[in-house]
């Protein structure tokens, strides 16, 4: 996440305590880091675009719209004035895969004198140029190769000059490293500024001119002074964009994870030889941690990125098709160390009881999980932390956590079968577009979540679905006593541990046919517990909203309550529990709680647990109030609110056909959302593509393409028509630009 420079300025000068991670701030006096604007972060000194508008797109980092889209169109920033004979200015820049001749990334000149400098890239020669002069002095140009041509590829740039005892200094460094070729000294006939020199990005204005820059350019830090290696280094290396490190269990190449070609082969690896913020990029296949002693894989870095569901092809986290990730591509990180398991997921069940007993420990904070399927962890152990987590183990140090679009399933534990998360200091957890199935504990099937004594926790779990969870007794692990189950088979949130608080919100979620059986005692046996104690000063707050709970069962087939306690109490007088949907009618809900526009009225879901034209007691019938911010898709990937209103449950109902029908009609688009190059799959033949607006304008027209350049569109919602060879009718979808 880009840091905010004006945020630390002002706090500098308040307080003189520099709180800034960003390590170079001395003599900056101007930044534009482009977060969807064109903003100076350290005083007033906006860039202005000459022709009033600005494209924004992903940066370096995949942050959406917050890098400069330049696209040959002028735009001015800061403005030296007076003498200054000592400039740097540092910047990412992301050349255009239409560039075709040399272009002018950014100048800074003295509009009298003619002094300053220019980059420029020649895309066909894979080249950058230096060019840069004094008053009274000709120009003097250097030319260097970049160590990576292609586009899409975010490289770091700085240049300084100065004036030292008549001699004009220039240096240029890339991505870090003083680059030779390109820096200069001669002699100074004057001054490099002595009047207005402005800073000019594509400074060649004009749609048409081929000089002027078509690329992207992000986080423009402009200095009144020259910094130096060690500062360049420490800029570098603070932003730079993560390493990718490629996992793919059938690569045949030098087993190095530079490349999916020369991918490591196992997970274990991939651990072994990363830093903290790098990125894994699994394909798909099943990996287990069977050749190690701990059979378990730990990731033992912060801030640390897994990335399943790849074909083994793609080149950008875009181009991952997130409905092919739990089928074609699915990256499954499997317990079965020995690939023996039966079906029989139970206690005591020989096959399984060799399996790991923590299929993955997270041991640093920041780490997220997305597009992996974590199944047949084992832990049964009597005592110690082998008894909990037996698909995901959070280690307490492990404060922040984000866990999407994967599958947790088919885990046995005697606590918390899917997921075990005990953070020692305040933390964020969050759970999105997530499968919970199959997951059996005597405490606990999905997850159990429980912060140390005067911590915090925020945690937000949305668009999941909680299938098949069960809990119940476990007569077989000890021989000398009986594991009494207790309930909560979808999961037990708890503020137990004195002056703990938990904000916890729980909106679009679905919980279907979880089981809470056993012969324990002080229990609700409830789908979901939420509990805390009654004399430590713990406490919590909730908002549970647009959730639907149906189908779900206790003791002797009785309707099992969706929320209640286990062992401590049930008292949630601060909570707000509105447009959810309960089979029971939330019969146990107290004087004091918020509880609004609840129903109990049968959702009508498919077999699969979505919504069809029947259910009309979850269509347009939650509250979008709810609704966390970057909350905009569902756990199918569609639009999260198709209409004005948002559905109940984990899945938006849509009139339109969905990613996944598309594929039965061997049509697809992806990725979506998208922010730079929108896919379409299909086996016809295009003749003509459209897209439109959400008002119904028509944006665009391509013909004879099955790839489209959206950086161009504004962000939101639009129709993408296409009309194939021979036939009348066209196929229409819509599509999300970041």
């Amino acid at each position: 996440m880009k840091l905010k420079l004006h945020f630390l300025l002002i706090f500098f000068f308040t307080t003189s305590i520099l709180f800034a991670q960003f390590p170079v701030t001395n003599g900056l006096v101007a930044n534009y880091e482009f977060n969807n604007n064109l903003n100076d972060g350290v005083a007033n000194n906006d860039m202005a675009s000459s022709s009033g508008a600005s494209s924004f797109a992903a940066d370096r980092l995949n942050n959406q719209n917050s890098s400069l889209f330049v696209d040959r169109t002028q735009h001015q920033g800061y403005v030296f004035s007076g003498v200054n004979n000592a400039v740097s200015i540092s910047f990412w820049a992301s050349f255009s895969p239409t560039s075709a001749s040399t272009e002018r990334l950014l100048h800074l000149y003295d509009l009298v004198h003619g002094g300053g400098f220019r980059i420029e890239y020649n895309r066909p020669n894979g080249e950058v140029n230096f060019i840069a002069q004094t008053a009274n002095t000709g120009a003097v140009s250097r030319t260097t190769s970049l160590p990576t041509t292609s586009s899409n590829v975010w490289h770091h740039f700085v240049v300084t000059i100065r004036i030292v005892n008549s001699i004009a200094e220039g240096r240029v460094y890339i991505d870090g490293t003083l680059a030779t070729d390109l820096s200069m000294d001669f002699i100074a006939g004057g001054d490099f500024y002595n009047n207005t020199s402005p800073l000019q990005v594509s400074p060649i204005n004009g749609p048409t001119n081929p000089a002027a820059y078509s690329g992207k350019i992000d986080d423009i830090y402009v200095y009144n002074r020259v910094i130096h290696s060690t500062e360049v280094s420490a800029i570098y290396n603070y932003s730079s964009p993560p390493d990718i490190i490629y996992v793919d269990i059938n690569a045949t190449g030098a087993n190095d994870g530079t490349s999916w070609a020369h991918a490591y082969t196992d997970l274990w690896s991939a651990l072994d030889n990363i830093n903290n913020g790098d990125e894994i990029w699994m394909a798909s296949g099943t990996y287990s941690p069977s050749f190690y002693p701990s059979k378990t894989y730990g990731v033992n870095n912060d801030n640390l990125k897994i990335y399943g569901g790849f074909s083994g092809t793609e080149t950008n986290l875009e181009d991952r098709d997130i409905s092919l990730i739990h089928t074609t591509n699915e990256t499954i990180l499997s317990g079965d160390i020995n690939n023996n398991d039966d079906t029989n997921v139970s206690f005591g069940n020989a096959t399984r009881t060799d399996n790991s007993n923590a299929v993955i420990k997270i041991l640093k904070t920041g780490v997220t999980l997305d597009g992996l399927t974590i199944s047949d962890g084992y832990a049964d152990a009597l005592s110690g932390n082998d008894r909990f987590g037996a698909g995901i183990f959070l280690d307490p140090e492990a404060n922040v956590f984000t866990i999407e679009n994967c599958i947790v399933k088919d885990n046995v534990a005697y606590w918390a079968a899917g997921m075990y998360i005990n953070p020692t200091f305040n933390s964020n957890i969050k759970i999105n577009a997530c499968v919970f199935e199959n997951n059996l504990g005597v405490l606990t099937g999905a997850f159990y979540i429980i912060p140390n004594s005067s911590k915090t926790m925020n945690l937000r779990i949305t668009n999941c679905l909680f299938n098949g969870n069960r809990t119940e007794d476990d007569s077989v692990t000890d021989p000398n006593t009986i594991r009494r189950g207790l309930g909560a088979p979808a999961g037990w949130i708890r503020a137990f541990n004195s002056n703990t608080f938990t904000n916890t919100t729980l909106v679009n979620n679905t919980f279907v046919n979880n089981v809470a059986l056993g012969t324990g005692v002080n229990t609700d046996f409830p789908v979901l517990g939420l509990s805390k104690s009654s004399s430590n000063g713990a406490n919590s707050t909730n908002v549970i909203s647009n959730n639907i709970f149906w189908g779900n069962t206790r003791n002797n087939g009785q309707l099992s309550l969706a929320l209640g306690r286990v062992v401590d109490v049930f008292n949630f007088t601060e909570s707000q529990i509105s447009n959810n949907i309960d089979e029971d009618g939330f019969t146990n809900l107290g004087v004091g709680v918020g509880s609004i526009n609840n129903s109990g009225t049968n959702p009508n879901l498919t077999t699969d647990f979505k919504l069809q034209a029947t259910s009309t007691a979850a269509i347009d019938m939650g509250t979008n109030n709810g609704i966390p911010t970057g909350i905009t898709l569902d756990l199918a990937g569609n639009n999260r609110i198709e209409n004005t209103t948002v559905d109940i449950g984990a899945y938006e109902y849509a009139t339109t056909l969905s990613n996944n029908d598309f594929n039965l009609l061997s049509f697809k688009i992806y990725p979506n959302p998208a922010s730079s190059i929108l896919n379409i799959k299909t086996d016809k033949e295009i003749e003509l593509i459209t897209i439109h607006s959400i008002l119904g304008n028509k944006v665009m027209i391509k013909k004879d393409t099955k790839t489209i350049d959206i950086r161009q569109l504004n962000s939101g919602v639009y129709l993408l028509k296409v009309y194939y060879s021979n036939q009348a009718k066209s196929t229409s979808l819509k599509f999300i630009k970041n």
